[in-house]
């Protein structure tokens, strides 16, 4: 039991990292606000986490609206005690070719990927200072972050900025206890993935072969590392990003499969 009793505010939490990680948050004791745009999929991950008998609202909410932001995390605050954690799930992406991309388009995915985390970690951090007992906050990003990828220019733009931002905030806020950390995902089994591999949108088998260690992050990779980041267990981490890539960032070997050579 972790993380027993703390309160935890989960962006985005209706998607699958966001599922898993709320279930496996609240299997370690936490109460888990699970927000997300689409009110029915926080609604299914609440629900859930009651049935498998832990402790779980849902909340509709829009990152990108400061006024609802605010009036969520008051009404959380309310109804079971500031937020100890905050994980900053809530993200989109265009897949577009870059000449073809609207500005528009271009500015929603970086405002919903890094504003939308700024408005939430601001939101939690005054709440966390008014409080004075700190806490923990959680960005994602994603191993797109390190590098780049075609057609998705806003996405890797946002990514990597979401990884500084952490760094910002960790530093900015060490001295009154609140450690903010990242989990930067590699290509993970989520259902959309899964969808674009049955497709044939997707070759799949060409990521394995460059993943050094033979296979894809699951859902539960990504929640496992997300609860060792919210507990007293990295109580000295703050400002740092953890890849979960199966090592796909760190492999720099010629040709696409890495091997003992």
């Amino acid at each position: 039991m972790r993380l027993k009793d703390r309160v935890v505010i989960i962006t985005g939490g209706g998607g699958d990292i966001g599922t898993a990680s709320a279930l496996a948050m609240a299997r370690e004791g936490a109460i888990i606000a699970v927000t997300d745009s689409r009110p029915e999929t926080a609604e299914r991950t609440a629900a859930a986490i009651v049935e498998a008998g832990g402790r779980a609202s849902a909340y509709a909410l829009d990152v990108m609206d400061e006024d609802a932001v605010e009036r969520t995390f008051e009404a959380v605050n309310a109804a079971v005690g500031c937020p100890d954690i905050l994980l900053n799930l809530a993200g989109d992406t265009i897949i577009k070719k870059s000449v073809d991309m609207s500005v528009a388009e271009f500015e929603h995915v970086l405002r919903l990927n890094v504003t939308g985390q700024f408005i939430t970690a601001r939101s939690a951090a005054r709440r966390m200072l008014a409080r004075g007992r700190g806490g923990v906050m959680i960005n994602i990003a994603s191993i797109l972050g390190y590098g780049g990828t075609p057609r998705r220019a806003g996405y890797t733009a946002s990514r990597a900025a979401i990884i500084n931002l952490t760094r910002t905030l960790a530093v900015e806020w060490a001295l009154d206890g609140i450690r903010v950390n990242c989990v930067a995902p590699g290509w993970t089994m989520t259902r959309a993935l899964r969808n674009a591999v049955s497709s044939g949108s997707l070759n799949v088998e060409a990521l394995i072969e460059r993943t050094p260690m033979g296979r894809l992050p699951e859902v539960e990779d990504i929640a496992s590392v997300i609860i060792f980041l919210a507990s007293d267990e990295s109580g000295m981490i703050t400002g740092h990003t953890i890849p979960v890539d199966g090592g796909v960032t760190a492999y720099m070997g010629v040709g696409g499969k890495p091997s003992h050579a």
